[in-house]
């Protein structure tokens, strides 16, 4: 038998012996030998493997990152949800002041693209590794990393609560000087545990968290507070709000925010009135106007505070992942929400023009900040009377100042404020011609006066409406113009009739006369045509 081994006979003999003297030390030094030269060689292998491998996913990764970030707006907007100019300036707000930094092979814009990726569509980390050439475990953690800088900018994208001025001109605040802004409660589903989901389930049955938020007047959320289960209610995520000292919603004495009826009318909490129309629905085309002070005031009510379900319905429109649950542990879920709230005020502060906000007739005004000053804030939230006088004398001043226009070619009649912000003016041309009913509902009969068109000659002079009356089974109101009337002093001329003015057979406009003639001629054909009408008959 041929030796494995070309030794001298007494090299042989010597390791003959050392075996059968070592013989299991021999046979562990061997196996780890063997091991460890297979193990190089595989590792060996696989190294060239993965080099190559790696080489051939950069020029792909680039070019991804490009196509997102660099080729244009519209592909940028489409995934990140905002465009290449915001996009750069988050990952530098990220880096300088969330402490986020370039990875070992991720650089931070892919990182953010990552997460941002993740929000927008709601996607798994499977799909997004397979888009950016990513493993799972490396999208896993840059989605935490890129989360935790987010939740940073918290103070820095909390925009600070300023009140309508006094000189406001938008139709929906004018009327709420005081006012911050609007709040309301909206459900996101999340996923949660079977132990938890009978508290997570709300009244239509969906497994959610009851989201409370307060937006300004530019649809930014100046607080938001997720987590709350959804079986909870309205009132009691705003009580728990507002008695948290550290992330609380802080209201300054003097200031409110506006409520639909699920909370109480409280002090900073304005609410409708309760067994009202309110909603926009039951004030759409066709409906009948406001009939008395609270109807007016809850359409008011309305339109301004529907600024936070404009804002909410944006939100869920920019981010995927608040439509449905994700598959992230119930805490993370809740940070993702909050990072959504964060980056919709970003983005809010920084695009001019972004699509979903057009499409929601947003506006994108600036808002002015003011120097932050220390104050009382309100710690209460039962009902109280004296925030009940206030919504009513807040109704009656808008009622108050009421006005209803009248145009005889159209045949129509709605309730409008001095400068028409609820209904447009006539198209006809005659609709400039207003009837004023101060402190009166319109709908009762009652000293009436139109304003004269003809400011020119007379610019005070009125006409006077001496009877008012509906036709049988329609809403037409019809007015008998018979005489000019010129008051002394405006408002209490209105207020008080014909008793402290002077009654003119005409003040030299010809309206008076022009209305008589009109009337009395349409009364003239009616007869002649009838008379006709005898005639032909009896001669057939």
């Amino acid at each position: 038998m041929a030796r494995p081994f070309s030794l001298s006979t007494t090299v042989y003999i010597m390791l003959e012996d050392i075996f059968n003297l070592f013989h299991l030390q021999s046979i562990i030094i061997l196996y780890f030998y063997l091991k460890r030269r297979r193990h190089m060689r595989r590792h060996h292998r696989k190294l060239l493997i993965r080099r190559y491998s790696f080489i051939d996913r950069i020029p792909l990764q680039v070019r991804h990152m490009s196509r997102l970030v660099s080729v244009s707006d519209v592909d940028c907007l489409s995934n990140l949800r905002m465009d290449r100019n915001t996009f750069g300036r988050l990952c530098i707000l990220l880096r300088d002041v969330g402490g986020l930094r370039n990875g070992r092979f991720v650089m931070l814009e892919e990182q953010v693209a990552i997460f941002l990726g993740i929000l927008a569509h709601h996607k798994k980390n499977r799909i997004v590794g397979f888009n950016f050439l990513r493993s799972g475990e490396t999208i896993s953690h840059y989605v935490h990393l890129v989360l935790r800088a987010i939740l940073k900018l918290h103070p820095l994208l909390i925009p600070k609560s300023e009140p309508v001025p006094n000189g406001c001109t938008d139709p929906r605040w004018k009327h709420f000087q005081g006012c911050i802004g609007a709040l309301d409660g909206t459900y996101i589903n999340v996923l949660v545990s079977n132990v938890d989901k009978p508290r997570y389930r709300t009244r239509k049955g969906q497994i959610s968290t009851n989201t409370l938020a307060a937006c300004d007047l530019n649809m930014r959320f100046l607080y938001f507070l997720p987590g709350w289960e959804g079986s909870a209610g309205d009132s009691r995520v705003l009580r728990d709000a507002i008695n948290r000292e550290e992330d609380g919603l802080h209201v300054p004495r003097g200031n409110y925010f506006l409520c639909d009826n699920g909370y109480a009318n409280f002090e900073g909490f304005l609410t409708p009135y309760k067994g009202v129309r309110y909603h926009l629905k039951e004030w759409g085309v066709g409906a009948q106007r406001p009939q008395n002070a609270r109807e007016l005031f809850n359409l008011r009510h309305t339109r301004a505070r529907n600024i936070i379900e404009r804002a909410f319905t944006v939100l869920k429109m920019r981010w995927g992942v608040l439509r449905s649950a994700t598959f992230y542990p119930i805490k993370i879920q809740i940070r993702m929400i909050m990072a959504c709230f964060l980056l919709h005020n970003f983005i809010r502060g920084e695009m001019a023009n972004d699509p979903l906000e057009q499409a929601m007739d947003g506006d994108s005004q600036n808002i002015v900040e003011e120097e932050e000053h220390e104050g009382e804030f309100i710690d209460q939230v039962e009902p109280t009377s004296a925030w009940n006088n206030m919504r009513d004398e807040l109704a009656n001043s808008m009622w108050f100042h009421v006005r209803a226009i009248y145009c005889y070619m159209c045949k129509v009649m709605s309730a409008s404020t001095d400068d028409g912000d609820l209904i447009p003016e006539c198209a006809c041309g005659r609709g400039n011609m207003r009837l004023f009913c101060v402190g009166k509902d319109a709908t009762h009969s009652g000293r009436y006066f139109y304003k004269c068109p003809a400011n020119a000659k007379h610019p005070n002079s009125f006409l006077w409406c001496d009877e008012y009356h509906r036709d049988k089974g329609g809403r037409t109101p019809t007015f008998v113009l018979n005489q000019c009337y010129q008051p002394t002093k405006k408002d209490e001329a209105v207020d008080s009739g014909k008793k402290k003015g002077k009654v003119f057979p005409s003040h030299g406009c010809g309206l008076c006369h022009a209305e008589i003639r009109m009337n009395f001629i349409l009364a003239l054909t009616g007869l002649v045509l009838l008379l006709l009408g005898i005639i032909i008959g009896k001669l057939m």
